[in-house]
């Protein structure tokens, strides 16, 4: 199957940001995600350290995210914002915006929470 890119929102849907995607080929995983539209800081723990960056969207098995200064791609790393988003790879990178894949995927629920920005004084919630 070659590379399909959906990005339809669903009228239901489009007062929280849902994004329905299809299936997309990024290298050798094929991923059929919701994305969720967010623009939230979050911390990127790298071997250099640690970066400020904004996370644009998020999925259960991923995310897109902007730095001033972004990883290289193969990237091993560590998200953290609102929940502690775990370990991930980073996938590609384009100018100021950059992919990473969960090592392991986080739950809807904590997805929910997290975009929702619900919790006690944002305290973090861990996403598995």
């Amino acid at each position: 199957m070659g590379d399909r890119r959906y990005g339809a929102v669903d009228q239901t849907e489009e007062k929280c940001g849902v994004i329905k995607t299809g299936l997309i080929k990024t290298g050798a995983v094929d991923r059929k995600a919701r994305r969720l539209k967010t623009f939230q800081t979050a911390s990127l723990h790298v071997a250099g350290g640690v970066r400020r960056v904004h996370l644009l969207n998020l999925s259960t098995s991923g995310a897109l995210v902007h730095s001033d200064n972004p990883p290289a791609a193969g990237t091993a790393c560590r998200l953290d914002a609102t929940i502690d988003l775990g370990a991930a790879r980073v996938m590609w990178v384009a100018g100021q915006r950059f992919g990473v894949m969960f090592d392991r995927p986080i739950s809807d629920r904590s997805l929910s929470l997290m975009v929702e920005g619900h919790g006690p004084d944002n305290a973090r919630v861990m996403a598995r």
